[in-house]
């Protein structure tokens, strides 16, 4: 396998068909794209109820263990053949400008759905046989890039999307959390704000609580997961939970309804991930938006449209920065395993709980500043660990007393 690829001075793949006498400069490739964790309300929720259940079913569609894990549409030469392939395009467009030199023969989206709970054909029902893995009701903490490349280069060369993206499709489950911890792209050692081999100073993160249309963006090489640990204890169990119907078509739409679904989309400048390719073509006459005229398209606001809370935190306080207060809440120290239960990797950090569950009900966003002074507020550790996911000892209690039998 001969690969032909190059790094910007920011680790992320730059356009190869220019000379190297006219190479970007450093940060010139990404001047005109905004890389910062964000989030803005799109046209979804305002679709009518009919075309919202027509979606779901694709995603579920898409979801299923017998598919690929994800898909590609090109930036040219393709054009959408469904109305998935129709966002997947529409998220690319509204984040690289028109004006950016890319190489466009290599640049495109890779897209997939994910489904909390897993339906009974979903990947994960079909494929995850650890029944306690936070990838059951949730995604545990990991980092985007080429994995086929990964594995086929012996587990240590990295390649990230320029972007990462989650669009809502439904307003329930676990919150997005964004880090700005990185991995070395050539050695895939930890690299750590404010540590050595890493050029940011301070840890920063974003929640960003799921609501029907929402869309959030932020670094192709950045840490991030779906924590179930952030809800309120029993409270996804609450969300999915729904009177049955006698009519067996509506109880699939129920279903459907009531699960976490996410469109995903990274954006890849520059370069084609190994063996994604588009969605079958034997499948695609099961999706909706086959013709233009029926085509759903993704919409976004302005910025703005997503209340956001800004807090300063070390182990034991945290700060409100839009008004200089002190927030009167203990600070929680929570555990997580990088990747899944059988990680020997773990990710440590002191959270203001509190602060962020209250952002839930809204579908807010909370930004977080963390003191690297201590390690105990953020840490990346090495080693095995007892349990797969550590709560604090008030969550784990409470959520014994909320447990109840898995849904399929």
């Amino acid at each position: 396998i001969e690969l032909n690829f190059r790094f910007d001075a920011n680790g992320r793949t730059s356009n190869t068909s220019q000379s190297d006498t006219n190479s970007s400069k450093e940060g010139e490739n990404d001047a005109s794209m905004d890389y910062s964790s964000k989030a803005v309300m799109t046209s979804i929720g305002k679709l009518p109820a009919s075309i919202l259940d027509d979606l779901l079913f694709d995603c579920e569609i898409t979801d299923s263990g017998l598919m690929p894990r994800t898909f590609w549409v090109p930036v040219e030469g393709m054009k959408p053949r469904c109305s998935l392939e129709q966002f997947a395009l529409d998220v690319f467009h509204h984040h690289v400008p028109a004006n950016l030199d890319y190489d466009k023969s290599k640049s495109g989206a890779e897209w997939w759905c994910q489904l909390r709970p897993s339906p009974e054909a979903g990947r994960y029902t079909m494929h995850d046989d650890k029944p306690d893995d936070i990838s059951k009701t949730g995604i545990s903490f990991h980092w985007d890039k080429d994995e086929d490349l990964r594995l086929m280069a012996g587990g240590n060369l990295y390649l990230h999307p320029h972007l990462s993206t989650v669009t809502y499709m439904t307003g329930l489950g676990s919150p997005t959390l964004v880090v700005n911890s990185r991995i070395n792209p050539l050695s895939g050692e930890w690299m750590v704000p404010g540590e050595e081999g890493s050029d940011e100073k301070q840890v920063e993160g974003l929640v960003s609580w799921p609501i029907q249309g929402k869309h959030t963006s932020f670094d192709g090489r950045y840490l991030h997961a779906a924590l179930p640990d952030l809800m309120q204890p029993g409270e996804f169990e609450k969300q999915i939970h729904f009177e049955d119907s006698k009519d067996p078509k509506e109880q699939k739409l129920l279903k459907r309804r009531h699960r976490r679904v996410t469109f995903l989309v990274n954006i890849w400048l520059n370069y084609t991930p190994f063996n994604v390719l588009p969605f079958p073509d034997t499948m695609v006459d099961k999706l909706s938006g086959l013709k233009d005229s029926e085509r759903s398209t993704l919409e976004f606001q302005q910025k703005g449209s997503v209340p956001t809370t800004s807090i300063l935190t070390n182990s034991t306080k945290a700060k409100d920065l839009k008004d200089d207060k002190s927030i009167e809440e203990k600070m929680k120290e929570c555990t997580w395993p990088m990747g899944d239960c059988d990680s020997q990797e773990r990710i440590r950090m002191s959270l203001p709980l509190e602060t962020i569950r209250s952002q839930a009900n809204r579908g807010g966003n909370v930004r977080i500043q963390w003191d690297t002074k201590t390690d105990a507020c953020f840490g990346l550790h090495k080693g095995p660990t007892e349990e797969s996911t550590k709560r604090s000892q008030e969550d784990e209690n409470a959520d014994e007393s909320a447990k109840r039998p898995r849904t399929s």
